[in-house]
C-alpha cells in the first residue's frame, strides 16, 4: 500500500468506526476499499497461529545481468488449528552494489525511492527475478522487518561487513552487525566448551570501532549495534543451552572489547556528558558500561560521578547499576542506601532497585536476594515487588541455572509460597521448568526433582498443579 496508501486507508477507517467497537474485519475491509487491493490471504496473519519460516536462497547470471530469489514459506501446524495455508508477506528488499549504491531504481513496479521493492511473497514457493543488474549485488533483506518472520539466510562475513557499511536501512544495518557478533560468540562458546582460551576476533573489534566512531550514525543507532546479544538470545539459539559456556564467552567479549577500544569509549563518553538528548545519554550509559567492565576498578568512580552529578533519571538509574554491578566496594555501600533513601516513596522507582540488585553477577546471589525479600520497603505479596527480585534473579542465568539445583530449589520454594494467596503469579514462575528439555540431563533431573516437590505438595492450586504436570509429563 506504500505510507501514503496506508494513511489514507486508516482515515477512512477511523471516519467509519469512529467511537465503535469492531474487529479486524473492519480494519482490514476498510484497507482493501482504500486501495482497491484484496486481501482476504493477508487475513491469515490474524486466524493462523505460529510464526513463519522464510528460506532464502539467491543466484546471479552475469550473462544475462538476471538476480533470482527464491523464497519458501513455512510454519509449524499447531496443536488445535487446521493446516495452515500461505501467508500473505510483504517483503521489502534491496540490493547494494560493490559501492554501497542501491542498485533498484524507482519505476512502473512496487520500488520505491529508497532502492527497496516490496515483494508480495503470497505462495509457498515463490520466485522473483531483477533485471538489468549489472553486477553481483548485496541481498539486502527484509529491510524495516516489513513482516514479522524468522528468516533463513546464509550470507558471507563480507556481505554482512558491506551492509553494515552502507544500507541505508536501519534494520538491516543493525541485523548484519548483530549477526556478525553472534556469529563470533558461538565460536567462542564453541571454544569455551573445547577448555580453549578465549580470544575475540580483532578484525570484529576494529569493525565496532568503526562503528563506534561513525559521524553518519545516529548515537541511538550506535548503542544499537553496539549493544551485544544478551545471554536469553543466546540460549535460544541452541537446542541444548550450554549454560557456563555462554556466560563465559560473553563476559570475555565484552571485557576484550571493552579493553580494546577503551580510549574511544572514554572518548564518546566525555563527548556525550553534557549532551541532553534520549539517544546522547543511551549510548554515553552504554560506553559507561562497557568500561566499568573492565577488570579492576578503573571507572568505577566515574560512574559514582555521574550518580551523584546525575540531572535525569536515566543517568542516574544507569550510573547505579554500574556501581552495583561492580565489585564491593565503598561506593556500592553508600550508592545503595542513598537511592533508597531517595526514592523510597516511588514505587516503580524502588522495583529498579530491587532487580538491579537482585541481578548481580556474583556467587552469593541467592542469599542476596532473599535478604532483599526480608526488606521493609519489599512486599512479598505485591506482584510487581515479587517479580522485579525472582524475575530479575532468573534472568542471572548462570546463577540460575547453577548445577547444584540451588536456584531451582529457591524457585520452587518461592512457588509454594505464593501458590497460597497468587496462584496466578505462582504459575507463571513455573515458566523456566517448561523450559527444562532445552538444558543437559543433569539440569533435567534438578528441575524435575523441584517440579515433583512442587507437585506433591499438600493443598496445590489448580493453576500450578495444571503447570507442574505438564512438565513432569514432559520430563518422562
Amino acid at each position: 500500500m506504500g505510507k501514503e496508501g496506508f494513511k489514507q486507508a486508516l482515515n477512512l477507517y477511523f471516519s467509519r468506526h469512529k467511537g465503535q467497537a469492531v474487529t479486524e474485519d473492519e480494519f482490514i475491509t476498510a484497507m482493501e476499499d482504500s486501495s482497491g487491493l484484496n486481501l482476504s490471504q493477508f487475513r491469515h496473519w490474524y486466524d493462523q497461529g505460529g510464526t513463519p519460516l522464510v528460506k532464502v536462497t539467491t543466484s546471479y547470471d552475469a550473462d544475462s545481468k538476471k538476480f533470482t530469489l527464491n523464497l519458501e514459506q513455512s510454519v509449524r501446524q499447531l496443536d488445535g488449528y487446521p493446516e495452515p495455508k500461505p501467508f500473505h508477506m510483504p517483503i521489502a528488499v534491496g540490493l547494494l552494489d560493490s559501492n554501497g549504491n542501491n542498485m533498484l531504481e524507482k519505476d512502473a513496479s512496487d520500488v520505491y525511492c529508497d532502492g527497496t521493492a516490496i515483494l508480495n511473497f503470497t505462495e509457498a514457493q515463490q520466485t522473483f527475478t531483477f533485471e538489468g543488474i549489472e553486477e553481483q549485488p548485496v541481498l539486502s533483506f527484509l529491510r524495516n522487518f516489513s513482516a514479522p518472520v524468522k528468516v533463513e539466510l546464509t550470507q558471507t562475513d563480507a556481505d554482512l561487513l558491506h551492509l553494515m557499511k552502507y544500507d541505508n536501512d536501519p534494520y538491516n544495518k543493525w541485523e548484519a552487525c548483530n549477526r556478525l557478533v553472534t556469529k563470533e560468540l558461538k565460536r567462542l562458546i564453541a571454544e569455551d566448551e573445547k577448555g580453549n582460551n578465549l580470544v575475540a576476533d580483532k578484525a570484529l573489534i576494529d569493525i565496532l570501532k568503526d562503528v563506534l566512531e561513525d559521524t553518519s550514525l545516529d548515537n541511538d543507532m550506535k548503542r544499537l549495534m553496539l549493544s551485544l546479544p544478551t545471554e536469553s538470545t543466546l540460549h535460544g539459539l541452541y537446542d541444548v543451552v550450554p549454560v557456563n559456556n555462554i556466560y563465559a564467552a560473553r563476559k570475555a567479549f565484552k571485557q576484550q572489547m571493552a579493553t580494546a577500544l577503551e580510549n574511544n569509549l572514554l572518548t564518546v563518553y566525555k563527548q556525550l556528558e553534557n549532551v541532553d538528548s534520549a539517544d546522547a545519554r543511551g549510548l554515553k550509559n552504554l560506553c559507561l558500561g562497557y568500561l566499568t567492565s573492565i577488570d579492576g576498578l578503573k571507572y568505577i568512580d566515574l560512574a559514582n560521578t555521574q550518580y551523584t552529578n546525575a540531572q535525569n533519571f536515566t543517568d542516574e538509574c544507569g550510573a547505579f547499576a554500574c556501581v552495583v554491578y561492580g565489585e564491593d566496594t565503598s561506593w556500592k555501600k553508600n550508592i545503595v542506601p542513598n537511592f533508597l533513601k531517595k526514592w523510597s516513596n516511588n514505587t516503580d522507582v524502588m522495583n529498579t532497585w530491587f532487580s538491579t540488585q537482585a541481578s548481580q553477577d556474583r556467587d552469593d546471589l541467592i542469599p542476596v536476594v532473599q535478604n532483599l525479600m526480608t526488606h521493609k520497603a519489599f512486599d512479598n505479596k505485591n506482584p510487581n515487588k515479587i517479580r522485579s527480585v525472582i524475575g530479575a534473579f532468573m534472568g542471572q542465568h548462570v546463577h540460575f541455572h547453577k548445577e547444584d539445583g540451588s536456584g531451582y530449589a529457591f524457585l520452587a520454594d518461592e512457588i509454594l509460597r505464593l501458590d497460597g494467596f497468587n496462584p496466578q503469579v505462582a504459575s507463571r514462575f513455573m515458566a523456566p521448568f517448561a523450559q527444562a528439555k532445552k538444558y543437559s540431563q543433569q539440569r533435567q533431573q534438578l528441575m524435575k526433582a523441584e517440579v515433583e516437590r512442587i507437585n506433591n505438595h499438600p493443598g496445590l492450586s489448580k493453576d500450578v498443579a495444571e503447570k507442574a504436570g505438564k512438565v513432569l509429563e514432559m520430563l518422562k
